[in-house]
């Protein structure tokens, strides 16, 4: 398996968390050029990877734990994701 693919903005959670991938990552990515046809802007534009994973669970929720159960990238994720939860925070804080 290849370590770097996909294009950011249509990267799936699976190659981002680092866990295994097959075909259902291309279906992941259609969806996103579809919305962003459909809008003109990218669903999940990330500045780069930890931002796109912010993105990513600011729209769809922490990851399911079996997903980070098996991500090469658990031990690096566990800090994104304490990350993030304080971005959100700060998101929040600033919306109010």
């Amino acid at each position: 398996m290849y370590t770097y693919i996909q294009s950011r903005f249509y990267r799936s959670p699976e190659v981002v968390l680092g866990t295994g991938y097959n075909v259902n990552i291309d279906m992941w990515s259609l969806g996103c050029i579809l919305a962003e046809l459909s809008s003109g802007h990218p669903l999940f534009p990330g500045d780069n990877e930890l931002d796109l994973l912010s993105r990513l669970i600011e729209v769809l929720g922490t990851p399911p734990t079996t997903l980070i159960k098996t991500a090469k990238n658990k031990h690096t994720v566990f800090g994104i994701i304490i990350i993030i939860i304080i971005i959100i925070i700060i998101i929040i804080i600033n919306r109010v």
